[in-house]
């Protein structure tokens, strides 16, 4: 995809062994697709809550799973961590969580992407605007 701003985003992941992140015309980081995943701390805990309420106990149990500071989207009811061993910090949320009695809506383990690793590479953007998506022009 080409943008008008010179923004050029391509998706391949599966395809290469070696990538190249590019952010306005620098490379900024260079590897294997799992060795530029691995810089955003490999596998992501990920625990969605129903209560509000719920949210400091789920952060704190995936904190101590994690062994590093989570990542909580209060509005989306979401925390997320870094995570050593998918298995065991999975199998261990669950029983932390029950124990607990947090009621959950959804959780897993997943890698994060490369849209996700370019993103936290290039602060969060893909133009290099500080523009919100909605107030960026689209050619026709």
């Amino acid at each position: 995809m080409d943008g008008a701003d010179g923004a050029v985003v391509l998706a391949a992941g599966g395809l290469a062994d070696a990538v190249s992140v590019i952010d306005r015309g620098r490379v900024i980081a260079e590897g294997s697709p799992e060795r530029l995943k691995s810089r955003l701390g490999g596998d992501q805990l990920r625990i969605v809550v129903e209560d509000p309420g719920a949210l400091g106990a789920a952060a704190a149990i995936a904190g101590r799973l994690s062994g590093a500071e989570p990542e909580v989207d209060a509005a989306a009811l979401t925390v997320g961590a870094p995570v050593p061993d998918r298995v065991a910090a999975l199998t261990g949320a669950v029983r932390a969580l029950d124990e607990a009695g947090v009621r959950v809506a959804d959780i897993g383990v997943r890698r994060p992407t490369l849209d996700e690793v370019f993103l936290h590479l290039t602060g969060g953007t893909a133009t290099g605007t500080d523009r919100p998506a909605h107030d960026q022009e689209v050619p026709a």
